[in-house]
């Protein structure tokens, strides 16, 4: 969801080939945050955010990204173990493409 320059939207963290934990991404200020139900993961910067990626067979539906030396593979679309269905593919691709956005605007596509 964007709201005057904010972005908040619930993501899911990829875990292995099958697991996946719910959570919440924002920006915010020039801040990016992530929490899960274990609490904040990150909040950081957006100068610390590196290897901001989209791979094709994630078909816009999600982004991979490092922070603090550790990488995060977030889906924007909700998967068949939270209720997910093929009907939800077009949403988590429009707020992929948001999320894209921003990243661009602050120059962080493709930057190693």
């Amino acid at each position: 969801m964007t709201t005057q320059g904010r972005l908040h939207d619930d993501v899911w963290l990829l875990i292995g080939l099958f697991g996946n934990e719910p959570g919440q991404l924002e920006l915010r200020e020039g801040r990016l945050t992530f929490r899960t139900s274990a609490g904040v993961q990150f909040d950081v910067p957006l100068s610390e955010v590196s290897y901001v990626e989209y791979p094709w067979y994630y078909f816009g539906g999600g982004v991979q990204f490092t922070v603090a030396g550790r990488r995060y593979r977030l889906s924007f679309v909700p998967p068949t173990s939270h209720g997910g269905r093929a009907g939800d593919v077009p949403g988590g691709r429009r707020v992929g493409a948001a999320w894209r956005s921003a990243f661009r605007h602050a120059g962080l596509i493709d930057r190693r």
